[in-house]
């Protein structure tokens, strides 16, 4: 299975639809092991419940494991590399986001 949303502007109007409760946006630096733990600390038997842009990602949906994630131009994410990725405060807070 593979999940990412498409590509487009993003308005203040459209995260104001996403950030509900007063959240507020979250950049964070992480290395590619840990965004596929946080991408495999999502993953369930009903699939991804997050939803990403910017990136592409591939799961086996009956291991729940990450399978590859890749940036728009193809390049494989590397394990080693750091990347910067936005969420909001909550997840920025919480499990395998919390710094």
């Amino acid at each position: 299975m593979a999940s990412s949303l498409l590509e487009g502007n993003i308005t203040a109007s459209s995260l104001e639809k996403i950030l509900t409760h007063g959240n507020t946006l979250v950049k964070m630096k992480v290395t590619g092991e840990e965004l596929e733990a946080i991408l495999n600390a999502q993953l369930s038997e009903n699939g991804s419940d997050y939803s990403v842009a910017g990136f592409n990602y591939r799961y086996n949906q009956k291991s729940q494991k990450v399978i590859s994630i890749t940036l728009p131009n193809g390049n494989k994410v590397k394990k080693k590399d750091t990347y910067t990725l936005t969420t909001n405060n909550y997840l920025a807070s919480r499990g395998v986001f919390a710094q």
